[in-house]
């Protein structure tokens, strides 16, 4: 690789020169550039109230880019706790009369309440968490170039079997 930086100048005008603050070159492992979109995968559990929760993602997870990378659930119940599971590798294991969508061992991240509706439970909950802010933290040093991560929201449905609701999941890879 050759990175070149030039001022071309004529003859009549003599200035300072310019400056350049930081600049960085990057190398990453062979084969990490491929990022390919989130992909939802895997089978949401049907809650008490009859809904099928979804998730989706917005943007992409980037150890290097500021930018926002939207994990969400949709068709939640309204006002419960919820946490958001992350494991490295892919499974479809039973749980709780749903299906856990990733293999152990899984990281766990609390979640602000679903929010939606006062009063009766509905479908009206939605959970909403920034992947990138996780990557750029640091919390988690499994979280490197390259690595593939399946998410899945869980929230609190005691009338379910289990006494949980269960999302689809999204895999995705993080990017540099």
């Amino acid at each position: 690789m050759q990175v070149e930086l030039s001022l071309p100048s004529d003859a009549g005008i003599a200035l300072g020169g310019w400056n350049i603050d930081d600049l960085r070159l990057v190398e990453t492992a062979p084969g990490t550039c491929n990022c390919p979109q989130p992909v939802v995968h895997c089978t949401a559990k049907v809650k008490s109230q009859g809904c099928t929760p979804a998730m989706a993602a917005l943007g992409s997870a980037s150890l290097g880019a500021p930018a926002l990378f939207l994990l969400t659930a949709t068709q939640l119940l309204d006002q419960r706790s919820g946490l958001l599971f992350c494991g490295y590798s892919a499974a479809a294991t039973a749980f709780a009369g749903g299906v856990k969508c990733m293999a152990n061992p899984v990281r766990r991240v609390g979640l602000p309440p679903s929010g939606g509706n006062m009063g009766p439970d509905d479908c009206s909950g939605t959970f909403a968490y920034d992947f990138n802010q996780r990557i750029l933290g640091g919390v988690d040093p499994a979280l490197s170039i390259g690595v593939d991560v399946h998410a899945q929201f869980w929230y609190r449905d005691p009338a379910s079997t289990g006494g949980i609701g269960i999302t689809d999941a999204v895999r995705f890879r993080v990017c540099p």
